[in-house]
């Protein structure tokens, strides 16, 4: 339901209309806050703002702080609404299957999106994503995890992410049954858990 999300408006200098528009406030602890305003086309891709828009009462200001999303997450969550908005408006995607969307590739846009992350601002940045219940941000930046991890066995994934405790069997089957994309044919074999015993 969108019926609060008209209320603050933006001037577009182009055509010189009013924009249905909502303004977002990043979370910092050691420095000011940071407001963006973003149009109301861009938030409708996120459940999470939304829901909070629709449980505003219609005299308040549309202004919505984001707990745990600091400024440089949002400027790069609003990147990609920005993005995926032009994109699936001038050339809306097919619908697939969700074998054949984990098989697509990404393209160079989300490629170079991510190619400036860091590790650990990527994985903020899936947290981001999921508390913000963005569906396509949060799927490209798990594939784009899942290719990077694809065809390695448990030891070298540990050693990527600096796990240094070994997997027992069953975590390792249970991580296999959860990400089949982990399991490719053709991949080395991966290593057997290893038991110590401590000596009496």
């Amino acid at each position: 339901m969108l019926g609060n999300l008209s209320r603050a408006t933006t001037t577009n200098s182009t055509m010189d209309v009013e924009v249905p528009s909502v303004i977002l406030v990043s979370d910092e602890t050691e420095k000011a806050p940071q407001s963006f305003t973003v149009k109301l086309e861009l938030v409708q891709y996120s459940v999470t703002i939304k829901a909070l828009l629709d449980a505003m009462p219609d005299d308040e200001t549309q202004t919505i702080p984001l707990v745990k999303v600091n400024t440089e997450h949002l400027e790069s969550v609003i990147k990609f609404l920005e993005h995926h908005h032009q994109e699936v408006t001038e050339n809306p995607p097919p619908e697939m299957t969700e074998a054949e969307e984990r098989a697509k590739e990404l393209t160079e846009w989300e490629k170079n999106y991510i190619g400036n992350f860091t590790q650990k601002f990527l994985f903020e940045m899936i947290l981001v994503a999921n508390y913000l219940e963005i569906k396509r941000l949060l799927k490209m930046l798990c594939k784009f995890v899942a290719q990077g991890l694809k065809n390695k066995t448990p030891a070298e994934i540990c050693a990527m992410y600096g796990v240094h405790r070994e997997l027992t069997e069953d975590e390792i089957k249970r991580t296999e049954e959860e990400n089949p994309w982990l399991v490719t044919t053709g991949a080395p074999p991966r290593p057997t858990a290893t038991t110590t015993s401590s000596s009496s």
